[in-house]
């Protein structure tokens, strides 16, 4: 709480809540789909119809990154665009001239 006053401006929380949001969400996210071909209501998306089986793991690092990608663009970018704001550079800007 020593720095509080001073650090206020610039909302650390916020940017530490989004990072950390970003890196446990696509962290749980790998481990929820790592059980997804272990179920059997879904086994019969994981059969060619050749008889022949997929790589399911690939298939599981493809649909986590599309994933990641749609999350990033319609969920985090808000998010970013809060907590990682351009209004703390101008206000270190006007608070370096003023002790000029």
């Amino acid at each position: 709480h020593t720095f509080a006053k001073e650090l206020q401006p610039y909302a650390p929380l916020a940017k530490f809540l989004s990072i950390k949001g970003v890196v446990f969400l696509t962290t749980y996210q790998k481990m929820g789909l790592a059980f997804i071909p272990k179920l059997e209501q879904f086994q019969c998306f994981f059969n060619l119809e050749d008889g022949k089986h997929c790589n399911v793991d690939v298939l599981i690092d493809q649909l986590a990154s599309a994933l990641v990608c749609i999350e990033m663009g319609f969920l985090f970018s808000f998010a970013f665009q809060e907590a990682f704001s351009i209004k703390w550079v101008n206000l270190k800007a006007t608070t370096t001239k003023k002790e000029d």
